[in-house]
């Protein structure tokens, strides 16, 4: 059963931004979704506490001011099986309601890469995500999703498996998002602006230098 009733909004119910949300880029962006960690059966001030899936736990309005800064996530079994990097419950989900979703569309990859860890980590399951969704599954890496692009999003977090996952199947860092920016210019920019250091900072490097080359394969 759902944890949310009513206007109750309880420990352990995933969230995402609502309609009243000002809080910049807390969630980590839009799409991204959290978890509350402290909700109404612990406040009764109007305020929750969400943890983020790609960092950070903040107190968010829920009721308090009239405002409601996050909202409920439908658990959806496409959505589940990305959460719980389950590629066999992602090919069931996609079965049974959720190829028109994923077909020509990048949310799905965002989605992906929301939940992948950052830097230089083994994983596998996000590869092989990844590689279901487009070459089984049909979702589109050139498309942006919320504006982003899944190449860009996958550099960022420097990910470089996921940048090379990607491009082995079909990304291009030529394709520009709803800035006007290739993948190598939103990345160039997102270090003149990052601050990360040590292995981090050295991955976003490689990544960068990943999409250097593949600019210079497709010109």
């Amino acid at each position: 059963a759902s944890p949310v009733c009513g206007k109750e909004l309880v420990s352990g119910t995933r969230v995402k931004r609502g309609p009243s949300w000002k809080w910049s880029s807390q969630d980590g962006g839009p799409g991204n979704e959290g978890e509350v960690v402290s909700g109404t059966e612990k406040n009764s001030d109007g305020w929750v506490r969400v943890k983020w899936d790609r960092g950070g736990v903040n107190g968010y309005r829920w009721g308090a001011e009239n405002a409601y800064d996050v909202e409920p996530v439908d658990a959806n079994p496409l959505s589940k099986a990305i959460r719980d990097k389950d590629v066999e419950a992602l090919l069931e989900a996609a079965k049974e309601e959720g190829a028109a979703q994923i077909r020509g569309s990048a949310g799905v990859l965002l989605e992906v890469l929301a939940l992948a860890e950052e830097g230089a980590t083994h994983g596998r399951k996000d590869v092989e995500l990844i590689g279901v969704l487009v070459a089984q599954l049909g979702a589109d890496p050139n498309k942006p999703s919320g504006g982003r692009l899944a190449l860009t999003v996958a550099a960022e977090r420097g990910r470089c498996d996921l940048v090379q996952a990607l491009l082995e199947h079909g990304a291009q860092a030529g394709v520009h998002d709803a800035e006007g920016l290739t993948s190598l210019q939103a990345l160039t920019r997102h270090l003149e602006r990052a601050e990360a250091g040590g292995a981090l900072l050295a991955e976003l490097g490689k990544a960068l230098r990943l999409l250097e080359a593949q600019e210079q394969r497709e010109e």
